[in-house]
């Protein structure tokens, strides 16, 4: 603290009460921004999550249609083993070619089918390269954000202590205050919102918004004997010389 003379001596102990109420403002904002963060980074995970198993999906898609193509293959391969049968017990030449054109024709699908099935295994393959990429950049990239949100949780606790200790010195500052005196500081600590809230008059210029404040006040914070505030932010004003 400052060992300036003050015009109005009980403007020490409220000086010394912003001290630690200043303080303890800064750590309770950290602390409301904190889960925020925490969830922010959790959120970033379960985007990365969520990217992986998009691509996941994508393979168990593929894997469908490609026991799709496998039904297909052993359902046109039994035709042609039926149709084969059937055609060793036909007497008229038509109906053996009529079974040669059904054969062809089922042969002729399962070339396709064929060709289509072994297109789908390369891009199965391609495909689970691709995961294994993704799984590995993915699997650093979760366990710096897991670092990240430990040590955000460990600041959190951190500040959570600072903060129960900075409200008992409060606490205990304050009953040294002169009660109209505590009144007034904490009358503008809900109106201007951020400290300092208690600040020097410099002149005729208020230390906290740099604003010229009326000769009246001036006056009136150099007579002290009780809190006087600017004008202008209603910060409460002391001289020190």
């Amino acid at each position: 603290m400052s060992e300036n003379f003050l015009v109005d001596p009980k403007i020490k102990d409220l000086l010394n009460l912003q001290e630690y109420d200043v303080e303890r403002l800064k750590v309770e904002a950290q602390l409301r921004g904190l889960p925020a963060d925490i969830q922010g980074v959790r959120g970033m995970i379960d985007e990365i999550k969520a990217e992986e198993k998009t691509s996941k999906d994508e393979v168990k898609q593929v894997e469908v249609r490609r026991k799709d193509l496998d039904r297909q293959l052993n359902e046109s391969e039994d035709k042609v083993r039926k149709y084969k049968t059937q055609q060793m017990e036909v007497k008229k030449n038509e109906e053996y070619q009529a079974f040669n054109v059904a054969i062809e024709r089922e042969r002729e699908t399962i070339d396709l089918l064929s060709d289509q099935q072994l297109e789908l295994l390369s891009d199965i393959d391609e495909l689970q390269k691709k995961i294994k990429e993704i799984e590995r950049d993915n699997g650093e990239q979760i366990r710096l954000y897991e670092e990240r949100i430990g040590y955000l949780e460990k600041q959190e606790a951190e500040l959570k202590l600072r903060y129960a200790a900075l409200r008992q010195s409060v606490e205990e500052a304050s009953k040294f205050v002169d009660p109209v005196y505590l009144k007034k500081y904490y009358q503008v600590e809900k109106h201007v919102k951020r400290g300092p809230f208690v600040v020097a008059l410099e002149g005729n210029r208020c230390h906290g918004c740099h604003l010229t404040v009326s000769n009246e006040v001036v006056s009136e914070v150099r007579h002290g004997g009780a809190p006087q505030q600017c004008d202008n932010c209603s910060r409460i004003l002391y001289v020190a010389e």
